[in-house]
């Protein structure tokens, strides 16, 4: 009997609003004002003898589980296709919508009162909350239907390659105390810097398809870096990814591209070391999130050239993908629903979080709404009081990964900001050929930080900002290596 080949549907659908909407990314309040390049969701769906999966990527900055729980009742009465074997990932650009309320409005409301939280007034037509997730989810369920409706019997293959993309952007600074403190984009210019945290992953891992003519369909690009060259404005932008779709559709032709971010929790495409040096003032300004930053350099010119350099990983890896094309796969895939213990707090931490939520309260006036730099002022201690009350309620944090093997590839998927060490430790170690590490898929766990990040401080690395510990990305690791592990045994 012959085996039955693989089918592959593609998708693309834009996900742009047409009225204005809170702006994801930041902490200050941000309301967009105008449109710089659209915003789009694609989906690619294989399919082989009963097996499927489906990966949507989306120009978000995460996927909280209200809107996958929308898009995956509206797909339930579509033929065929299982709702439950589709991963949801975001390129995590902080220019687009939340699709959900805001916590910092939330929670600086709920611990300081409705008339001193962090100001805001929104214009009436505002797309926000419920209606700003139906509006999303409709659009997505779209584009996976029509993908799923779509697909072909095809072929896929696979390379990997290299872009300098993302840089590691918690540097190291010596103290006055002479110990070491990370510090996120903190100025590398200044005399006490020391060195970075961790390194930079510069891999680009890719997968190209091919219609039953040998012509290519569409590529999806892994790449270890959120796309946030724009930040703290009020336009809205698929940033890099704009320019690296337009770069490799001018070279490759109108396919259609799937982004995808690898471990890139400690990354940002802004090298501190280069950047730095002309923007010292204005990064320390961009690290407080207080409100708009005009930075010393060109940004569209700064995508492009980030365009520019993925568009070349991806050409250099089709030369190598079009010779190497499979129509029969060796697929499977396996949907892990994890529990892991939270990153905990003690009743001493709680104390001493208290004690400076009391006196920073008691220093804003009353009846007025605070500044966002008071905001900052409370943000860890609130996170630690939060984070109190979420562990004295459900001690373990619940997600879905999906471990998906394509031949001699595997797709790891997790839903947190992975610090690069664990990306990196799990493609060390897996038994594919090609591994692609898939963050801010189905859900939004926060950052994952390392030992070293808890040992620096600084954001990224406190319980106002992660879900899990060390501990947690430890076992993170060994329970996906597990999987792929499984896959490959004879």
């Amino acid at each position: 009997m012959k085996a039955k080949k693989c089918s592959i549907g593609w998708a693309s659908i834009d996900i742009t609003p047409d009225r204005p909407v809170f702006v994801a990314g930041q902490m200050y309040p941000r309301i967009s004002t105008v449109v710089l390049e659209p915003l789009t969701a694609t989906a690619v769906v294989f399919e082989q003898e009963g097996e499927q999966f489906t990966l949507l990527s989306a120009d978000v900055v995460n996927f909280n589980v209200d809107v996958i729980r929308r898009v995956r009742d509206k797909l339930a009465g579509v033929q065929g296709l299982d709702p439950m074997r589709v991963a949801f990932c975001a390129t995590h650009t902080h220019n687009s919508m939340r699709c959900a309320q805001d916590p910092h409005l939330v929670n600086s409301r709920r611990f300081l009162g409705e008339d001193r939280g962090i100001p805001w007034n929104p214009p009436e037509n505002i797309l926000y909350g419920d209606e700003e997730a139906e509006f999303v989810a409709a659009r997505l369920a779209v584009a996976i239907e029509e993908a799923w409706v779509s697909r072909r019997p095809g072929g896929i293959a696979f390379a990997d390659d290299y872009a300098a993309v993302g840089f590691n952007r918690r540097p190291i600074f010596r103290g006055e105390d002479g110990g070491e403190r990370s510090r996120m984009h903190g100025v590398c210019s200044q005399p006490n810097f020391l060195r970075f945290e961790a390194a930079s992953d510069h891999l680009v891992a890719m997968f190209y398809t091919f219609d039953d003519s040998g012509a290519l369909t569409g590529v999806g690009v892994n790449v270890n870096c959120p796309s946030q060259v724009f930040e703290l404005h009020t336009f809205l932008t698929s940033d890099f990814w704009a320019d690296a779709r337009a770069c490799i559709r001018e070279r490759l032709g109108n396919i259609r591209i799937l982004p995808m971010c690898g471990a890139a929790g400690d990354q940002d495409p802004s090298d501190l070391m280069r950047l730095g040096k002309y923007n010292e003032e204005a990064f320390q300004r961009w690290g407080g999130q207080t409100g708009e930053v005009l930075r010393n350099f060109d940004m569209s010119r700064e995508c492009r050239k980030i365009g520019e350099r993925i568009s070349e990983a991806v050409c250099r890896g089709y030369g190598f993908a079009r010779n190497h094309v499979l129509r029969q796969l060796d697929f499977r895939v396996e949907r892990l629903d994890l529990s892991l213990p939270i990153r905990k707090v003690t009743p001493e931490d709680v104390r001493e979080a208290q004690k400076l939520m009391d006196q920073a309260s008691e220093a804003f006036p009353a009846g007025r709404p605070i500044t966002m730099e008071q905001y900052l002022q409370i943000y860890e201690p609130m996170g630690v009081l939060l984070r109190w009350e979420r562990q004295n309620q459900n001690p373990d944090f619940e997600f879905e990964v999906f471990v998906a093997r394509l031949a001699n590839a595997v797709f790891a998927t997790n839903p947190f900001e992975l610090f690069s060490e664990y990306g990196i430790r799990i493609r060390a170690r897996s038994a594919a050929d090609y591994t692609f590490i898939v963050q801010l898929c189905n859900g939004a766990g926060g950052y994952l930080p390392t030992t070293a990040a808890l040992s620096g401080g600084s954001y990224s690395s406190k319980p106002a900002t992660t879900t899990l510990g060390p501990d947690g990305g430890d076992r993170l690791v060994e329970e996906t290596l597990g999987a792929i592990g499984k896959m490959y045994q004879p």
